[in-house]
């Protein structure tokens, strides 16, 4: 190669060039004949670097593209939900005190979190004066729209107070989860916190549905755990 090429291909000037070629810093020349030989390391071939294509930076995907290609990412390559709940969720601060509160806790409290659901079949309305909903009460129908403005006037203020105690979630998102799910008084949230297993899941999948991200619902369970870790502390008191 010329003088010129090499020093427009490294980016210098040709003087620095010369200044390598004429050896003006007193480089061990031998040494450098060993690889040059090829006896020691591996020598890069300049001629074959020509056909590698400069770095460009792209152009921002639209949303069609980021779904393309987003979509085509393994999930493997997140963190799973367990992990995520063990690194942020159960090892913040909060988490362990508050199961060995004692009455003060008791339900209702503003500074609760959740826990598991399970999805049932339609059913019908519960009375709003029932204490302990059947699971028909948390089925997800999408066929009678609620109204935010009428459905929250109906809500206990104890939902209001959980949902806001959570911190760092969307409240109103959750407010409107909540109020679809017909979670609209502190005895239907007491009996919540107190399902378990697949009843969860139904839960944790209705919400993601709705917009909520899973970072939130981990927030949600935390809390709904919490608030059933006091009602047990509550309960056992009281015998």
């Amino acid at each position: 190669m010329e003088v010129a090429e090499i020093a427009q291909w490294v980016g210098v000037d040709r003087d620095t060039v010369w200044s390598v070629v004429r050896n003006e810093d007193g480089d061990d020349l031998a040494e450098d004949q060993i690889y040059l030989d090829g006896k020691r390391g591996h020598i890069i071939n300049v001629d074959a670097l020509k056909n590698i294509r400069p770095f460009v930076k792209g152009e921002p995907m639209d949303d069609d593209q980021w779904l393309r290609y987003g979509s085509s990412v393994s999930d493997d390559e997140y963190d799973s939900e367990e992990e995520i709940e063990m690194e942020y969720i159960r090892s913040s601060p909060v988490a362990a005190p508050r199961r060995h509160r004692r009455d003060e806790d008791a339900p209702g409290d503003p500074e609760h979190m959740f826990e598991e659901v399970e999805e049932s079949s339609p059913g019908p309305e519960p009375s709003p004066s029932s204490a302990s909903p059947p699971a028909s009460s948390t089925v997800y129908s999408n066929t009678v729209p609620h109204s935010p403005l009428t459905t929250r006037t109906k809500m206990d203020g104890a939902i209001a107070t959980f949902v806001r105690g959570l911190g760092g979630g969307p409240s109103d998102q959750l407010l409107e989860v909540f109020c679809d799910m017909e979670i609209d008084s502190a005895e239907r949230l007491d009996w919540l916190c107190q399902q378990e297993g697949d009843y969860w899941e139904d839960v944790k999948d209705y919400m993601l549905q709705k917009g909520v991200k899973l970072f939130h619902w981990l927030v949600v369970k935390k809390g709904l755990r919490e608030r059933a870790a006091a009602l047990a502390a509550s309960s056992e008191l009281k015998t």
